[in-house]
Protein backbone atom coordinates (compact mmCIF):
# COMPACT_ATOMS: atom_id res chain seq x y z
CA UNK A 1 0.00 0.00 0.00
CA UNK A 2 1.26 3.46 -0.83
CA UNK A 3 2.46 5.90 1.81
CA UNK A 4 0.41 9.10 1.61
CA UNK A 5 1.46 12.66 2.33
CA UNK A 6 -1.46 12.99 4.75
CA UNK A 7 -0.43 10.00 6.94
CA UNK A 8 1.71 12.06 9.40
CA UNK A 9 -1.15 14.51 9.99
CA UNK A 10 -3.56 11.64 10.65
CA UNK A 11 -1.07 10.12 13.12
CA UNK A 12 -0.79 13.46 14.95
CA UNK A 13 -4.59 13.74 15.10
CA UNK A 14 -4.64 10.28 16.70
CA UNK A 15 -2.29 11.43 19.48
CA UNK A 16 1.14 10.37 18.18
CA UNK A 17 4.24 12.53 17.99
CA UNK A 18 5.67 12.15 14.50
CA UNK A 19 9.23 12.44 13.22
CA UNK A 20 9.33 11.97 9.47
CA UNK A 21 12.58 11.02 7.74
CA UNK A 22 13.45 10.20 4.13
CA UNK A 23 12.71 6.47 4.37
CA UNK A 24 11.05 6.02 7.76
CA UNK A 25 8.65 7.53 10.28
CA UNK A 26 9.00 7.42 14.06
CA UNK A 27 5.73 7.41 16.01
CA UNK A 28 5.85 8.17 19.74
CA UNK A 29 3.30 8.09 22.56
CA UNK A 30 4.86 10.34 25.18
CA UNK A 31 2.60 9.50 28.14
CA UNK A 32 3.81 5.88 28.19
CA UNK A 33 7.29 6.57 26.78
CA UNK A 34 6.68 4.37 23.71
CA UNK A 35 7.98 4.78 20.15
CA UNK A 36 8.16 2.72 16.97
CA UNK A 37 10.17 3.22 13.80
CA UNK A 38 8.32 2.29 10.59
CA UNK A 39 9.54 1.91 7.01
CA UNK A 40 7.57 4.24 4.71
CA UNK A 41 7.31 1.66 1.93
CA UNK A 42 5.74 -0.83 4.34
CA UNK A 43 3.98 1.65 6.60
CA UNK A 44 0.57 -0.01 6.94
CA UNK A 45 1.99 -3.52 6.69
CA UNK A 46 4.40 -2.88 9.59
CA UNK A 47 1.61 -1.37 11.70
CA UNK A 48 -0.54 -4.44 11.04
CA UNK A 49 2.31 -6.73 12.15
CA UNK A 50 2.78 -4.70 15.33
CA UNK A 51 -0.93 -4.88 16.07
CA UNK A 52 -0.80 -8.66 15.67
CA UNK A 53 2.18 -8.86 18.01
CA UNK A 54 0.39 -6.85 20.71
CA UNK A 55 -2.68 -9.07 20.35
CA UNK A 56 -0.48 -12.12 20.93
CA UNK A 57 1.25 -10.37 23.83
CA UNK A 58 -2.10 -9.63 25.48
CA UNK A 59 -3.05 -13.31 25.23
CA UNK A 60 0.31 -14.44 26.60
CA UNK A 61 0.13 -12.04 29.53
CA UNK A 62 -3.39 -13.19 30.36
CA UNK A 63 -2.11 -16.76 30.66
CA UNK A 64 0.97 -15.82 32.73
CA UNK A 65 1.59 -16.08 36.47
CA UNK A 66 -1.05 -18.54 37.65
CA UNK A 67 0.45 -18.28 41.15
CA UNK A 68 -0.43 -14.61 41.52
CA UNK A 69 3.03 -13.80 42.89
CA UNK A 70 3.69 -11.11 40.29
CA UNK A 71 0.12 -10.07 39.63
CA UNK A 72 0.85 -6.32 39.91
CA UNK A 73 3.57 -6.51 37.26
CA UNK A 74 1.44 -8.72 35.04
CA UNK A 75 -1.51 -6.33 35.29
CA UNK A 76 0.74 -3.36 34.37
CA UNK A 77 2.12 -5.17 31.31
CA UNK A 78 -1.35 -6.26 30.26
CA UNK A 79 -2.71 -2.73 30.59
CA UNK A 80 0.22 -1.37 28.55
CA UNK A 81 -0.27 -3.94 25.76
CA UNK A 82 -4.05 -3.45 25.67
CA UNK A 83 -3.62 0.31 25.42
CA UNK A 84 -1.17 0.06 22.51
CA UNK A 85 -3.40 -2.48 20.78
CA UNK A 86 -6.41 -0.14 21.03
CA UNK A 87 -4.43 2.88 19.82
CA UNK A 88 -2.98 1.01 16.84
CA UNK A 89 -6.38 -0.42 15.89
CA UNK A 90 -7.89 3.07 15.71
CA UNK A 91 -4.90 4.45 13.79
CA UNK A 92 -4.91 1.58 11.27
CA UNK A 93 -8.63 1.93 10.68
CA UNK A 94 -8.25 5.64 9.92
CA UNK A 95 -5.24 5.12 7.62
CA UNK A 96 -6.94 2.30 5.69
CA UNK A 97 -9.99 4.47 5.07
CA UNK A 98 -7.73 7.25 3.82
CA UNK A 99 -6.02 4.87 1.36
CA UNK A 100 -9.37 3.69 0.00
CA UNK A 101 -10.54 7.28 -0.42
CA UNK A 102 -7.32 8.26 -2.19
CA UNK A 103 -7.63 5.34 -4.64
CA UNK A 104 -11.04 6.42 -5.90
CA UNK A 105 -11.64 9.05 -8.54
CA UNK A 106 -14.11 11.52 -7.08
CA UNK A 107 -15.59 14.75 -8.36
CA UNK A 108 -15.57 17.97 -6.40
CA UNK A 109 -15.96 21.63 -7.07
CA UNK A 110 -14.37 24.66 -5.47
CA UNK A 111 -14.14 27.04 -8.39
CA UNK A 112 -14.77 24.58 -11.24
CA UNK A 113 -15.61 20.94 -11.76
CA UNK A 114 -12.72 18.51 -11.54
CA UNK A 115 -12.30 14.74 -11.21
CA UNK A 116 -9.22 13.68 -9.27
CA UNK A 117 -7.53 10.84 -7.42
CA UNK A 118 -4.24 10.41 -5.57
CA UNK A 119 -1.84 8.17 -7.46
CA UNK A 120 1.28 8.35 -5.26
CA UNK A 121 2.59 9.80 -2.01
CA UNK A 122 2.12 13.43 -3.03
CA UNK A 123 0.92 13.01 -6.63
CA UNK A 124 -2.60 13.50 -8.05
CA UNK A 125 -4.11 12.85 -11.47
CA UNK A 126 -6.95 15.11 -12.56
CA UNK A 127 -9.37 15.59 -15.46
CA UNK A 128 -11.22 18.84 -16.13
CA UNK A 129 -13.58 19.65 -19.01
CA UNK A 130 -13.37 23.09 -20.54
CA UNK A 131 -14.70 25.09 -23.49
CA UNK A 132 -12.39 25.55 -26.48
CA UNK A 133 -12.53 27.57 -29.68
CA UNK A 134 -13.76 24.54 -31.64
CA UNK A 135 -16.01 22.98 -29.02
CA UNK A 136 -14.88 21.29 -25.83
CA UNK A 137 -11.76 19.70 -24.43
CA UNK A 138 -10.62 17.59 -21.51
CA UNK A 139 -7.48 18.82 -19.79
CA UNK A 140 -5.43 16.14 -18.03
CA UNK A 141 -3.13 17.07 -15.14
CA UNK A 142 -0.45 15.39 -13.07
CA UNK A 143 0.08 17.41 -9.87
CA UNK A 144 2.92 16.68 -7.45
CA UNK A 145 2.51 18.72 -4.28
CA UNK A 146 6.22 18.34 -3.53
CA UNK A 147 6.88 20.51 -6.58
CA UNK A 148 5.09 23.46 -4.97
CA UNK A 149 7.53 25.68 -3.12
CA UNK A 150 6.85 26.37 0.56
CA UNK A 151 6.36 30.10 -0.02
CA UNK A 152 3.97 29.45 -2.90
CA UNK A 153 2.02 26.94 -0.82
CA UNK A 154 1.67 29.53 1.95
CA UNK A 155 0.37 32.07 -0.56
CA UNK A 156 -2.22 29.62 -1.94
CA UNK A 157 -3.38 28.67 1.55
CA UNK A 158 -3.60 32.33 2.56
CA UNK A 159 -5.62 33.34 -0.52
CA UNK A 160 -8.10 30.50 0.04
CA UNK A 161 -7.90 30.43 3.81
CA UNK A 162 -11.68 30.15 4.28
CA UNK A 163 -11.76 26.95 2.20
CA UNK A 164 -8.90 25.37 4.14
CA UNK A 165 -10.60 26.22 7.44
CA UNK A 166 -13.63 24.22 6.29
CA UNK A 167 -11.48 21.24 5.22
CA UNK A 168 -9.95 18.62 7.51
CA UNK A 169 -6.17 18.24 7.53
CA UNK A 170 -6.02 15.09 5.40
CA UNK A 171 -8.34 16.50 2.70
CA UNK A 172 -6.47 19.81 2.60
CA UNK A 173 -3.80 18.24 0.34
CA UNK A 174 -6.41 17.41 -2.28
CA UNK A 175 -7.77 20.95 -2.00
CA UNK A 176 -4.24 22.31 -2.46
CA UNK A 177 -3.87 20.21 -5.63
CA UNK A 178 -7.17 21.47 -7.04
CA UNK A 179 -6.37 25.10 -6.29
CA UNK A 180 -2.91 24.78 -7.85
CA UNK A 181 -4.72 24.00 -11.11
CA UNK A 182 -7.15 26.89 -10.67
CA UNK A 183 -4.37 29.46 -10.23
CA UNK A 184 -2.43 27.77 -13.09
CA UNK A 185 0.54 26.70 -10.97
CA UNK A 186 0.43 23.44 -12.96
CA UNK A 187 -0.29 23.24 -16.69
CA UNK A 188 -2.17 20.29 -18.21
CA UNK A 189 0.04 17.47 -19.51
CA UNK A 190 -2.29 17.29 -22.49
CA UNK A 191 -5.64 18.45 -23.80
CA UNK A 192 -8.01 16.27 -25.85
CA UNK A 193 -10.57 18.01 -28.06
CA UNK A 194 -14.21 16.98 -28.57
CA UNK A 195 -17.08 18.38 -30.63
CA UNK A 196 -19.60 18.31 -27.78
CA UNK A 197 -19.53 18.56 -24.00
CA UNK A 198 -21.28 15.18 -23.91
CA UNK A 199 -18.33 13.57 -25.70
CA UNK A 200 -15.91 15.19 -23.23
CA UNK A 201 -17.94 13.97 -20.25
CA UNK A 202 -18.12 10.44 -21.75
CA UNK A 203 -14.34 10.39 -22.15
CA UNK A 204 -13.85 11.31 -18.49
CA UNK A 205 -16.27 8.54 -17.48
CA UNK A 206 -14.28 5.94 -19.45
CA UNK A 207 -11.12 7.08 -17.66
CA UNK A 208 -12.48 7.50 -14.13
CA UNK A 209 -15.91 5.83 -13.91
CA UNK A 210 -17.29 9.18 -12.65
CA UNK A 211 -20.47 10.42 -14.36
CA UNK A 212 -20.09 14.19 -14.42
CA UNK A 213 -23.65 14.69 -15.69
CA UNK A 214 -24.79 13.61 -12.23
CA UNK A 215 -22.30 15.55 -10.11
CA UNK A 216 -22.30 18.87 -11.98
CA UNK A 217 -23.15 21.80 -9.71
CA UNK A 218 -24.62 25.25 -10.36
CA UNK A 219 -22.33 27.93 -11.69
CA UNK A 220 -20.01 29.47 -9.13
CA UNK A 221 -19.36 33.18 -8.76
CA UNK A 222 -15.98 32.80 -10.41
CA UNK A 223 -17.54 31.19 -13.49
CA UNK A 224 -20.05 34.04 -13.66
CA UNK A 225 -17.22 36.57 -13.74
CA UNK A 226 -15.53 34.67 -16.58
CA UNK A 227 -18.66 34.85 -18.74
CA UNK A 228 -19.48 38.55 -18.11
CA UNK A 229 -19.67 40.81 -21.15
CA UNK A 230 -17.77 44.11 -21.14
CA UNK A 231 -20.75 46.16 -20.02
CA UNK A 232 -21.44 43.99 -16.99
CA UNK A 233 -17.74 43.81 -16.21
CA UNK A 234 -17.64 47.64 -16.23
CA UNK A 235 -20.60 47.68 -13.83
CA UNK A 236 -18.81 45.20 -11.59
CA UNK A 237 -15.59 47.25 -11.48
CA UNK A 238 -17.56 50.43 -10.80
CA UNK A 239 -19.39 48.75 -7.94
CA UNK A 240 -16.12 47.50 -6.45
CA UNK A 241 -14.49 50.93 -6.64
CA UNK A 242 -17.49 52.54 -4.95
CA UNK A 243 -17.16 50.11 -2.04
CA UNK A 244 -13.36 49.91 -1.93
CA UNK A 245 -13.15 50.42 1.84
CA UNK A 246 -15.01 47.16 2.44
CA UNK A 247 -13.21 45.04 -0.15
CA UNK A 248 -12.15 41.53 0.95
CA UNK A 249 -8.49 40.58 1.22
CA UNK A 250 -8.65 36.99 -0.09
CA UNK A 251 -9.93 35.11 -3.13
CA UNK A 252 -12.62 33.23 -1.24
CA UNK A 253 -13.56 36.46 0.51
CA UNK A 254 -14.24 37.99 -2.92
CA UNK A 255 -16.43 35.00 -3.84
CA UNK A 256 -18.54 35.54 -0.74
CA UNK A 257 -18.67 39.30 -1.42
CA UNK A 258 -19.90 38.59 -4.95
CA UNK A 259 -22.52 36.24 -3.61
CA UNK A 260 -23.90 39.00 -1.42
CA UNK A 261 -23.71 41.71 -4.12
CA UNK A 262 -24.40 39.83 -7.34
CA UNK A 263 -28.02 40.87 -7.86
CA UNK A 264 -27.16 44.56 -7.69
CA UNK A 265 -24.56 44.20 -10.46
CA UNK A 266 -26.36 42.16 -13.14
Amino acid sequence: MMYLKQFPDICREMGFDVEEKAKSVTLSVTDINYSININKKLFLEDLELMLDSYSEECEAISEADDTGMFQTEVDACHQHAEYLKAVLEKLLDKLRKEVEKARLYSASRYNFLIVMKQIDTSCYKAYAPAKSNDGFMVQEYIIDLDDIGKNDEKKIRAQFDELFQRTNTADSYRLLAELSIEIRYFDPVRGIFFKTMGDAVSYIKTKTDVDMTIVQSDKTNLEMIRTLDKFHLAMLLNHICADSKNCPSSTTGWCEWLGNNWNSMT
